[in-house]
């Protein structure tokens, strides 16, 4: 059972950073390269390359043979949850 909510706690820090978010919802709309992720999120090519690192770590998001980014299914999951959590605050 500790398992379960240090897993649980886990995926919170993953989804504790606005930009992290940010990066999942867009990628819940499309596929995405690094590069062009960072242009959408005026940000630097390194920190979202940080971050989407810290997302495929945690199983939320795949790179696919051409680069590109999408989310797993438990990525998707996550996408339809959070907006209820985020009410429930």
């Amino acid at each position: 059972m500790a398992d379960i909510y240090e897993n649980a706690a886990n995926d919170f820090l993953e989804l504790a950073s606005e930009q992290r978010l940010n990066i999942i919802f867009k990628l819940l709309e499309k596929k995405s390269k690094i590069s062009n992720m960072a242009k959408e999120l005026h940000a630097t090519v390194q920190e979202v390359h940080r971050n989407f690192e810290r997302l495929a770590s945690a199983g939320l998001i795949v790179k696919d043979r051409d680069g590109m980014y999408d989310l797993t299914t438990y990525g998707k999951t996550i996408c339809t949850q959070v907006p209820s959590t985020a009410i429930s605050f």
